[in-house]
């Protein structure tokens, strides 16, 4: 385990000679190097990889043909053939190469000068095939898949930052608390020193001394508890901090959390529903199965391909390239009778769209919900926390007043004590309430499909 220097990695600041962890330094660290944002940039080139390789498809093919056969002393044949063909994205073939041919049961077809024979064509498809072709449907759909992987890498990532960043706001939430119960534990300690001596001295009875004692070891265990949560937390939170996405890292003992941001509401990018990974993966997924249902109509046409290869028996003499005299030529035609299999397969690929149609629709719809819940909790939130700061001030004051009336000897113990515990909790219950806050504005951004432009 390597321990995280933040003076290397980030830009950090002191604040009451703690090194502090600002929320946009730590989410940078994450997108950078968590083994999860790595695996999400792995998604996505290969995505790219097998988009690449699908267009190998339309990659230029060297051929080289020997066949041979002898037999009882008779050379019966002896055929070489060696070309370049080069598909095309439209379907088209172009084609060219030199063939030699002899032996003493030769098949006339295959008949070629003694010096070879040289071939330069092309060879079309006219009807299924024409628009679109297996080849040519898989390079889309790599593409497809290309743009999909693009999209998993931003939902992969957009989830990643939602919990570690939610992770973050609890770390923030228990060194708060964790303050809250530090300054009542003081309070309690000195509280008890006094009282400890004034019963020395005779003002005070020997149970106040006793109810002193128990109040400083409740702020003693709560004080435990909340160093517990907050370790546990800062240790929760290296979890999403690595090097290279291979070495955990170890924030340094004095590193803290802080809050930079205001409490303003965010700005709401109202054409989130444009850009969102999910409903991006839900329109690729509807391209992609158009591609299939393109594919499925063409076998509604006849197959009719036509080759034509001009036929010379050397490539300088260009009055041997003649259109119609020196040629080979040929024309493939057929076609299923009744189309049972384009038909039924065409309705299926309809109907596939028709639900991913379906489901795109509700997914927009559950994402629109999910945005306005969120925005609706941080609206909610943002007013109450001003009446929990007011609530906190007034707690503070009564719990000023009981203890002025207990210095006074006109209030108990346990009065000044119910008046701290209503504080705490005060206190506590806005630590809490600015959490929300702070989760509420990653709800919402998460919910938009935006985290991952933080």
């Amino acid at each position: 385990m390597r321990k995280l220097v933040l003076v290397l990695f980030l830009t950090p600041f002191i604040v009451g000679g703690q090194t502090v962890l600002k929320f946009e330094d730590y989410i940078q660290m994450v997108k950078m190097w968590h083994p999860m944002a790595i695996q999400a940039t792995l998604v996505n080139q290969q995505g790219e990889a097998q988009f690449m390789g699908s267009k190998g498809t339309n990659d230029p093919k060297l051929i080289a043909e020997n066949a041979q056969k002898n037999f009882g002393g008779n050379d019966y044949y002896n055929l070489q053939k060696y070309g370049l063909k080069i598909p095309t994205r439209s379907g088209v073939s172009f084609q060219g190469g030199f063939e030699n041919n002899a032996g003493d049961y030769l098949n006339p077809a295959d008949f070629t000068p003694d010096e070879g024979l040289y071939y330069a064509g092309v060879e079309i498809k006219l009807g299924n095939g024409l628009f679109t072709d297996q080849r040519r449907a898989a390079i889309q759909q790599a593409e497809i898949f290309a743009s999909r992987s693009k999209q998993e890498q931003l939902l992969m990532l957009n989830n990643l930052i939602l919990d570690a960043g939610r992770v973050y706001w609890d770390w923030l939430e228990s060194k708060s608390n964790l303050g809250v119960f530090e300054d009542a534990l003081e309070v309690a300690g000195q509280r008890y020193s006094a009282v400890k001596l004034n019963a020395e001295l005779g003002e005070r009875p020997s149970n106040d001394t006793l109810e002193a004692k128990i109040q400083f070891q409740t702020r003693k265990v709560q004080y435990q508890q909340a160093l517990l949560d907050y370790a546990n937390l800062k240790a929760l939170v290296q979890v999403y901090l690595w090097q290279d996405g291979t070495v955990p890292l170890v924030l340094d003992e004095q590193a803290v959390p802080i809050r930079t941001k205001t409490e303003e509401s965010l700005s709401i990018m109202e054409d989130y529903l444009a850009s969102h990974p999910e409903l991006g993966i839900k329109q690729l997924e509807i391209q992609a199965t158009t591609v299939d249902l393109k594919l499925k109509r063409e076998e509604f046409k006849p197959e009719l391909n036509i080759k034509y290869d001009l036929l010379s028996s050397t490539s300088s003499d260009r009055t041997q390239w003649n259109f119609t005299e020196n040629y080979r030529a040929g024309i493939e035609f057929s076609m299923p009778i009744f189309l049972r299999k384009a038909r039924g397969e065409t309705k299926v690929y309809k109907y596939k769209i028709s639900q991913k149609e379906l489901q795109m629709q509700y997914k927009q719809a559950e994402i629109i919900y999910k945005v306005t819940r969120a925005e609706n909790e941080l609206d909610a939130y943002q007013r109450i926390v001003l009446i929990q700061n007011q609530s906190v001030s007034d707690y503070q004051s009564l719990l000023n007043g009981e203890r002025t009336l207990f210095n006074l000897g006109e209030s108990s113990l346990f009065m000044v004590n119910s008046r701290e515990m209503k504080f705490i909790e005060s206190q506590l219950k806005l630590n809490e309430i600015k959490k929300k806050i702070n989760q509420s504005e990653l709800k919402i951004q998460h919910a938009q499909g935006r985290l991952y432009q933080l």
